[in-house]
């Protein structure tokens, strides 16, 4: 008698919309792109404003900055900068 295949049953219409209804929303949703920073310079302007050095970008992904490398490259996203800083300021108000 040759085997039987099951077919995993899809979950249910309900089960779906409660996932996705309880899935946490992005603060903001902006393209990709226009989100992106490219470079550790445009990471530092960003952050500490017009005239900062790469080097402080450095410092702060040695602290948990959230950044991502594509080559030698580093990336970073505002929209997890700024939620690393809330973060941030949460945390040195709740010590």
């Amino acid at each position: 008698m040759p085997a039987t295949f099951r077919v995993p049953r899809r979950p249910s219409r309900p089960a779906v919309e409660n996932a996705v209804a309880s899935a946490p929303l992005p603060v903001a949703v902006e393209p990709f792109a226009d989100d992106l920073l490219a470079g550790a310079n445009a990471i530092a302007k960003f952050i500490f404003g017009r005239g900062a050095h790469a080097r402080r970008a450095h410092t702060a992904i040695r602290q948990g900055l959230p950044v991502f490398r594509i080559g030698n490259r580093l990336f970073a996203r505002k929209s997890a900068i700024s939620l690393w800083i809330a973060a941030q300021e949460h945390n040195a108000t709740t010590r």
